[in-house]
């Protein structure tokens, strides 16, 4: 490799004013692991949701915590199109991928809501493990301001118990009976297999 070739790799990703890499391309820890790595874009929402809830399109969509209408933003987007940039590589393309494709044959069912679906217990685990980390995802996407309604500790338990956080408590789904009372199943709790 040439000198100028070699000094165009070298000066690839600074700044013009100065030597540090930029900040597009400085290496932060993942939120889950840890690791100090470049990170990647990893969708709040599943993108294949589009097929299963078509017609969507973009909408108006709030951003914030519940209680805190000072944190909210609203956003004109696509429907499933936030994405984060906080999780690394092997992140996002490993456990996370699996817990993905373990989880899209249980919530997909029941997104449309047009027919009954029943969930067996271990499918419940999977997908309250799926919830969680969504919802994790979700904190992070806020466009302006960092939100804390889930504690760090939980992201690194979630990714080293591979299972939601030992204080978190999720109602996987509810239903109505036949006289229309709401049923809603006691939150899950327990060990989850490992989707390493």
């Amino acid at each position: 490799m040439g000198r100028a070739a070699r000094a165009r790799g070298m000066n690839a990703g600074m700044t013009a004013s100065s030597s540090r890499p930029s900040h597009r391309q400085q290496a932060r820890p993942c939120v889950f692991c840890g690791r100090i790595v470049p990170l990647t874009k990893e969708h709040v929402w599943p993108k294949q949701l589009d097929d299963v809830l078509p017609g969507l399109g973009p909408g108006q969509h709030i951003f914030g915590l519940t209680d805190d209408p000072e944190s909210w933003v609203l956003q004109d987007r696509p429907a499933f199109s936030r994405a984060v940039k906080f999780v690394c590589a092997e992140c996002n393309n490993g456990w996370m991928s699996r817990l993905e494709m373990a989880a899209r044959p249980i919530f997909e069912p029941m997104m449309p809501g047009t027919r009954r679906v029943t969930v067996h217990p271990w499918e419940q685990r999977t997908l309250a493990f799926w919830i969680v980390k969504t919802a994790m995802t979700l904190q992070l996407s806020h466009p302006t301001r960092q939100s804390d309604a889930i504690p760090s500790a939980h992201y690194s338990e979630l990714y080293k118990k591979q299972r939601p956080p030992r204080l978190c408590q999720v109602s996987s789904l509810a239903a109505r009976t036949t006289t229309g009372h709401s049923i809603c199943p006691c939150p899950w709790s327990g060990a989850v297999g490992s989707l390493r």
